[in-house]
């Protein structure tokens, strides 16, 4: 499968499709006016997670690193899991979202169709889809040696007695146990008690009361809520 990549970036060319807010959620937000696509997966450099799960959710934090890109900035697309039916505005509302890019807050969010060849859900789980554009629609021009970071902190339920993680950013295929790309750990923490390991496969590691969790291209994380 394809690697999947969150952000967007000014490219010349027509909108992509799933980037049109769905029609059936009416958010007075301004809706993104710049042409964008997906950028190319090599660009990512590194993505470190941070998820304190409580009983009825996990707190997550998490950076992305672009690296050095020359370009314009002007969005960026996240997904969070949810419970099958849920109102979408009310789990905008549940996520309190704050998320930056080059330390300029994205202020605007609507929620926009899944990206085509995105993983599927896990069954009883779904995954709602956000856009995040900069404010007044102004665009972040990139120095082409300044690193491009973008920071998110959000809360999401727990699905069915579970935390899940959908990766964005690796940019590597890695078979077996062989290979551990360093650069992508998911760091995971109950505040109750020691976290359970991941019930699907994944290369994983424990530091005290933490659970590492190296992530791999495409593979949904999936934990036992405490």
């Amino acid at each position: 499968m394809k690697n999947l990549a969150v952000f967007a970036v000014y490219a010349g060319v027509a909108t992509i499709a799933w980037s049109n807010v769905l029609p059936v959620y009416r958010i007075d937000r301004p809706k993104s006016q710049g042409p964008s696509t997906v950028i190319a997966e090599a660009a990512i450099q590194g993505e470190t997670v941070y998820a304190r799960m409580e009983k009825t959710g996990t707190q997550i934090e998490a950076r992305y690193d672009i690296g050095t890109n020359r370009g314009k900035i002007e969005s960026v697309y996240f997904p969070v899991f949810a419970p099958v039916g849920i109102s979408v505005a009310g789990l905008l509302d549940q996520c309190k979202f704050y998320a930056s890019l080059c330390e300029i807050p994205l202020d605007d969010v609507i929620p926009v169709k899944a990206p085509v060849g995105s993983p599927k859900a896990p069954v009883g789980a779904s995954i709602v889809w956000f856009l995040f554009m900069l404010k007044d629609q102004k665009e972040i021009t990139i120095d082409e040696s300044e690193r491009v970071v973008f920071k998110i902190s959000y809360w999401q339920p727990h699905v069915a007695g579970h935390f899940y993680y959908l990766p964005q950013s690796i940019a590597h295929v890695m078979t077996g146990d062989i290979y551990r790309d360093w650069r992508f750990p998911m760091i995971v923490r109950s505040l109750s008690r020691i976290t359970s390991n991941p019930d699907v496969k994944a290369d994983y590691d424990r530091i005290g009361d933490l659970l590492i969790i190296y992530l791999r291209n495409a593979e949904i994380v999936s934990i036992p809520a405490p």
